[in-house]
């Protein structure tokens, strides 16, 4: 894995955050979570930036976790990628200058996690999301327990985790879970107009906007996740996980790594 992994650009005041794994649909491993997490916080740390754009190349915007590595890499790393996943999640939450998400295709699992920690998402009428966790013998990570009730409220979000529904951008937008959808050639004009607008704002006045309502809806976001870690830590070197990777990956050979935690 080199840089390139994950793009990253700054021009006139707006950082771009680019997964750049298109043959893997932007899968994310232990590695590439690293440099998206250091690509978050350097861009929250550059007082140019005004906005922050999050996005994927190809065909999805992420599909998750990639499962590539193996059993045995996977459970060993994983203490470390729940955390890096934090930082990361954290780190869009956190960061001065709101952020927004564009989506492209599936967001899945952890992809979908990095969505509903943006303030703001933009996707595709070909987009859809899905939080497989509990097929997998798995728990939501990625502090997913607080985003996704924050946005949609406790029943749909019970029912889009336990029945792991697939959700388009259209239902998706219904349910508060997104903030708008356009036709795929209009994402990067749309996503142009906000991110130039927000940069070009008054920083203060939207920095402090978005704490304050991050505050309030998302005080328990770091309980959340650090719940998580604990108890994914345990799921992920669990029989059921095991057996869950073994029968996707069986039936889908050559595309382990997608749609998946």
């Amino acid at each position: 894995m080199t840089e390139d992994a994950v793009l990253y650009s700054v021009d006139d005041g707006i950082a771009r955050v680019t997964l750049n794994r298109p043959a893997r649909r932007n899968a994310i491993d232990l590695a590439t979570m690293k440099l998206l997490s250091d690509r978050i916080e350097q861009a929250a740390s550059d007082t140019s930036v005004g906005c922050i754009v999050l996005g994927g190349t190809g065909d999805s915007f992420c599909a998750g976790g990639d499962l590539g590595a193996g059993m045995d890499e996977i459970v060993g790393a994983a203490d470390t990628m729940l955390r890096t996943a934090a930082r990361a999640v954290s780190g869009l939450v956190r960061a001065p200058q709101p952020v927004i998400a564009a989506i492209d295709g599936p967001a899945v699992g952890v992809g979908a996690s990095l969505a509903l920690a943006s303030d703001l998402v933009v996707a595709t009428v070909r987009s859809h999301f899905v939080l497989p966790f509990a097929g997998l013998g798995l728990i939501p990570d990625g502090g997913v327990t607080a985003t996704l009730a924050a946005s949609v409220g406790r029943m749909r979000a019970m029912r889009i985790l336990l029945r792991r529904e697939r959700v388009t951008a259209d239902d998706a937008l219904a349910a508060g879970l997104i903030s708008a959808v356009c036709e795929q050639a209009e994402l990067e004009a749309t996503v142009a107009e906000w991110s130039v607008d927000l940069a070009a704002g008054h920083r203060t006045a939207i920095t402090r906007t978005k704490a304050l309502l991050n505050e309030y809806a998302l005080t328990g976001l770091d309980s959340a996740l650090q719940r998580e870690a604990k108890e994914q830590a345990v799921r992920l070197a669990s029989s059921d996980f095991r057996e869950a990777v073994e029968a996707f990956t069986g039936r889908s050979v050559g595309a382990a790594g997608t749609e998946n935690s």
